[in-house]
């Protein structure tokens, strides 16, 4: 068939080679690969378009990265993807629960997992969503970086929020997502708030919920329910997550901490200590601070959740019969 001799023969596997496998159609006919050829392979099924306008040059199924590109250069058009330096100049970005999952969080599902791709576009854009592809226009485009073989996704920042105002097919444990981003990912609390705040989010009980607790130190959901149980009792307020100096020797970082009773609270998951190496560590963590004085007490989700009082109970009589090791000898935040 004519212009057939300008194009290397098709590839018959799913495996992506340099991001060429998932064109457009602008950018084979740039080539010279004339629209009936197009057109005509993709009717016969040596290749595929999965999207107006993308065209996927076998006849497989999908990879994941192939239906992420797709995607970007549905909504994208014939802007090119990449650019030097390891950002992009394109105005699509990948956001909300298919960039977390770039970012490899655990709280999202896996990147093979995420059935609707959501794309950020501009405001301006031309395209509707489809099935499998999700569009969300916004005038706060920001600046994307490129990941998985040069993917452009939003910001970390970004992504989540997204990801937290729902919609669409994926669904998010927000307070799950928050948590990690700030106790895993490293990101500034105040940061974090004012993303979501640009996001319209903020206000939700949830949401602000988790924002009071990182903000207060508070790691994890876990940690937040038990922050929960601990305040709303007669207990003295503990600080929370907070590093302890022992004569000016890193000592520990408990879960909550009554500085003037010695006292220390661990909640204990099977996420954090399921691997041995884990539980093996928190033993040794435990007998260290036992054997200097200190009052150490392990509760699980379950307790908080299904028997608070004897969690509570327990404390109270740790601090009751406190005080415990050599509180002088401790500094807060050393």
């Amino acid at each position: 068939m004519t212009g057939e001799r300008h194009l290397a023969p098709a590839r018959t596997d799913a495996r992506p080679r340099r991001g060429h496998d998932v064109v457009t159609r602008a950018q084979l006919r740039a080539q010279g690969v004339p629209q009936r050829t197009i057109t005509h392979r993709c009717h016969t099924g040596v290749w595929q378009s999965p999207l107006p306008g993308v065209v996927v040059l076998h006849s497989g199924p999908l990879t994941w990265r192939q239906r992420y590109r797709a995607a970007l250069l549905y909504a994208d058009g014939r802007r090119s993807l990449s650019t030097s330096a390891g950002r992009t100049s394109g105005d699509a970005s990948l956001t909300g629960v298919a960039a977390l999952a770039l970012y490899r969080l655990r709280s999202v599902p896996p990147p093979d997992a995420v059935r609707e791709v959501d794309v950020l576009v501009p405001e301006r854009c031309g395209v509707a969503s489809r099935d499998g592809v999700r569009l969300r226009r916004t005038q706060r485009m920001p600046r994307a970086l490129l990941l998985e073989g040069r993917l452009p996704v939003a910001p970390l920042r970004r992504a989540a929020a997204d990801a937290v105002r729902g919609g669409g097919e994926h669904s998010v444990d927000a307070p799950a997502v928050l948590h990690e981003l700030v106790q895993t990912k490293r990101v500034a609390p105040d940061r974090l708030a004012g993303e979501l705040q640009a996001a319209g989010v903020s206000w939700r009980t949830d949401v602000a919920a988790v924002l009071r607790d990182v903000g207060e130190g508070v790691r994890s959901p876990v940690e937040g329910l038990a922050r929960c149980v601990v305040l709303r009792s007669d207990l003295p307020r503990p600080l929370w997550n907070l590093r302890l100096t022992l004569d000016a020797d890193f000592l520990a970082v408990p879960d909550a901490y009554w500085p003037r009773h010695g006292v220390m609270l661990e909640v204990d998951s099977k996420e954090h200590h399921w691997a041995v190496a884990d539980w093996e560590a928190t033993m040794a963590r435990h007998n260290r601070l036992t054997a200097l004085g200190f009052r150490v007490l392990h509760a699980s989700p379950r307790q908080f959740r299904d028997r608070p009082a004897g969690v509570l109970a327990a404390v109270r009589t740790a601090l009751g019969t406190g005080p415990h090791g050599p509180l002088e000898r401790v500094r807060v935040g050393g």
